[in-house]
């Protein structure tokens, strides 16, 4: 009777605490996992030439003062890493055809490396690109990391815009590094949008094939 009777004292007293701790074990690491795996969006993925634009866009405003003209065209050489024989060629010419200043076409070459067939901006979206396909600026359309976004000729400029999209950000916006947008030279990182203002001359962009 005695070896019964403390049996059932251990199960009343003890069961319940196991079940507690069981539960406060369970509790925690619900709260554990939930910590461990944040909801939210994916980070922003860049496409393979932005890391160079991007690096490029900041070499430029420490060496060069954020503009490539024929007086500061020397500096190039100090930009990190060293730029390509081709590349440093594609600046040259761009700036001594663009009345002395870089110009936003001559950006877009230097990123990718590679001359286009134009002579200006807007052509971009009239011209067959090797290795590239024209996708219109729609409701539906949205550029990826590594796009070539063309404007058309517009009350700011008669020869259209072009720059290379570094990121996508929403449905509304996205980013690029351009070149030559004040007239001058200068080399810049901004937020553009599909629709608005100037944006409303986004024509379209290239895409790699």
């Amino acid at each position: 009777m005695t070896r019964v009777f403390l049996t059932l004292i251990i199960t009343v007293f003890l069961f319940p605490i196991s079940v507690r701790a069981q539960t406060n074990t369970t509790q925690s690491n619900q709260v554990v996992t939930k910590i461990g795996n944040p909801s939210g969006p994916p980070p922003v993925s860049e496409g393979a030439g932005s890391g160079f634009a991007l690096n490029f866009n900041e070499q430029v405003g420490e060496v060069c003062g954020g503009k490539i003209q024929i007086p500061n065209l020397g500096c190039i050489e100090s930009i990190i890493p060293e730029l390509s024989k081709s590349r440093k060629g594609i600046i040259k010419d761009s700036v001594y055809s663009g009345l002395g200043f870089y110009q936003c076409v001559g950006l877009v070459q230097t990123v990718i490396d590679k001359k286009l067939p134009v002579g200006f901006a807007k052509e971009l979206a009239a011209v067959s690109v090797p290795g590239y396909i024209f996708i219109p600026n729609n409701q539906i359309n949205k550029v990826q990391p590594g796009d070539i976004v063309v404007w058309s000729q517009n009350p700011n400029s008669w020869a259209g815009h072009t720059a290379y999209v570094v990121q996508s950000i929403d449905d509304q916006s996205f980013r690029i590094v351009e070149a030559n947008s004040d007239g001058r030279g200068n080399v810049r990182a901004r937020s553009a949008l599909y629709r608005g203002n100037y944006e409303n001359y986004l024509v379209g962009w290239l895409r790699k094939k």
